[in-house]
């Protein structure tokens, strides 16, 4: 029989332990330390500094692309969707 626990908002099964529970702590931390990689980069492009490049990522940069693919995908989507119930 499993058993299932509710820990906040998350499904937590008795036989995932620890290790799953570590890897959801790791998985935080590394998007607050994209989310301050970023706010650093965003701060020194807008002063014109070149340190903005130094401080991002090429992982940060694949995130940020894909999340771009997929944003055009969603809105080509719906305007096919308006061409096609306007006529």
């Amino acid at each position: 029989m499993e058993v299932v626990y509710f820990y906040w908002g998350l499904c937590y099964r008795a036989d995932w332990g620890p290790l799953y529970y570590s890897h959801i702590q790791a998985e935080h931390r590394d998007c607050v330390e994209r989310a301050q990689r970023l706010a650093v980069a965003k701060e020194a492009l807008s002063s014109g500094s070149d340190f903005a490049a130094q401080s991002v990522k090429m992982e940060d940069l694949l995130i940020y692309l894909r999340h771009l693919i997929c944003q055009h995908h969603s809105v080509r989507k719906v305007n096919q969707y308006l061409r096609v119930s306007h006529h």
